[in-house]
């Protein structure tokens, strides 16, 4: 049993099937690409459910089995690009364009596809990074390129959803210390830009590893110490007013000092009273 799946971009059409009748088969194209190494075939290869197209060693009606020439050996082939004619397209407006490619660039494609590879990942790897791979590189025809997000989480290479500790690892380096002499600042910053740490993420299927630069930390400020600075200001502004206050305060006590030696000096030259003074009066 054949099953189709069709996709199209339409602009006010409806009722979209294909023409097959056994007189007027519908014809399933496939271009078969080795599930190994991905190698794809040439030529087309046609079959319809009017005809038994069952081969020796076939896995199931619409699997073929391709002796790759890389491989050396029998795979499972994956089919794609179909395409044919259709009838009982009914036109209220617009024309009628049919684009399998554009349809598997849309969002919902991608969407699509990535949520397939993640629910596959455990069950079949090898399904889940092919799909993977297929949607990443419908993502680069679209001119969107990996994050270096994405680049640690799926494999570049083979499109194999990285999880560490799960036949993948992920070891992260340092930035690294030269012992050269000082140079200029400018040379400094740039060689620490340059040298910043480093994530190197190894796939657990293919064992490519993946090197993602951290980036270094931005150059020390030191607004703490122009803080100190200013907050030191007002001190030394204060101390002129407490050297006057301190030398008003001394003068001060000086001239009481004085006075009062002043009246006890008055008072030790004056002759005390007797009593011929009384009698005087």
């Amino acid at each position: 049993m054949f099953a189709l799946f069709l996709t199209a971009e339409l602009n006010g059409v409806n009722n979209l099937r294909p023409a097959d009748s056994q007189e007027n088969p519908f014809w399933y194209m496939f271009k078969v690409q080795c599930t190994s190494c991905r190698e794809t075939h040439a030529n087309f290869v046609g079959v319809n459910r009017f005809e038994d197209n069952a081969m020796s060693g076939s896995r199931g009606e619409a699997n073929f089995v391709w002796r790759c020439k890389n491989c050396k050996g029998e795979w499972l082939v994956d089919g794609a690009d179909s395409g044919t004619k259709f009838t009982g397209v009914e036109l209220l407006e617009g024309e009628c364009v049919v684009s399998p490619m554009a349809s598997l660039q849309s969002p919902e494609a991608l969407a699509y596809l990535h949520d397939a590879a993640h629910l596959l990942r455990a069950l079949a790897p090898e399904t889940s990074a092919h799909l993977m791979s297929v949607r990443n590189r419908l993502s680069s025809q679209q001119g969107v390129g990996m994050a270096d997000v994405q680049r640690q989480q799926v494999c570049a290479i083979c499109g194999h959803i990285i999880v560490p500790g799960l036949g993948s690892t992920l070891q992260l380096q340092g930035r690294r210390l030269s012992t050269r002499p000082r140079r200029r600042v400018k040379e400094r910053q740039s060689a620490l830009a340059s040298s910043g740490p480093m994530k190197t993420v190894t796939c657990g299927l293919c064992n490519r590893k993946t090197s993602i630069s951290v980036g270094a930390p931005g150059p020390a400020s030191r607004r703490g110490a122009h803080r100190v600075k200013k907050e030191k200001k007002p001190d030394q502004a204060q101390t002129p007013k407490m050297t006057i206050n301190a030398s008003s305060k001394k003068r001060a006590k000086n001239r009481k000092a004085g006075l009062q030696a002043l009246l006890s000096g008055q008072q030790q030259t004056a002759s005390p009273l007797s009593l011929a003074d009384f009698m005087k009066k």
